[in-house]
């Protein structure tokens, strides 16, 4: 499976619209499209429901949640790799009224390599980011 433009495009061959490639899962379990649209799929009780041209069938639909699976897993590693490094001592730092400026880093989780380091001052008791 894959996206391009504005379909999802099945091992099957057939394709589905999907407003800007954008696919999402609703609260009720629904497969929806872009920002406002909805996927027809088997799971549904659309009047559509039997038409295999129209409605996603059953391994088109595992195949779409593999495919969006690793797409989060991806998102997710990123995410792990760039969380903020804390320590007891930036938060006393932080906390003290004679800190006026403060280093902070992200560690990547697995090889613990620095990756990020920004710089922040305060100004009027607020913590901001100073380029």
């Amino acid at each position: 499976m894959k996206i391009e433009g504005d379909d999802l495009i099945f091992s099957t061959g057939k394709k589905v619209y999907a407003n800007r490639g954008i696919v999402g899962l609703g609260a009720n379990g629904d497969v929806t499209e872009g920002y406002d649209g909805g996927v027809d799929t088997i799971l549904d009780k659309c009047c559509r429901r039997d038409d295999p041209e129209y409605v996603v069938q059953a391994d088109e639909l595992v195949e779409l949640a593999d495919y969006m699976i690793a797409e989060w897993n991806g998102v997710r590693a990123l995410a792990v790799s760039y969380r903020e490094v804390e320590s007891p001592v930036i938060q006393r730092l932080q906390n003290s009224p004679l800190t006026r400026w403060i280093w902070r880093w992200w560690r990547n989780a697995e090889t613990g390599e620095i990756v990020q380091v920004r710089r922040w001052r305060k100004l009027g008791g607020a913590w901001t980011e100073y380029q």
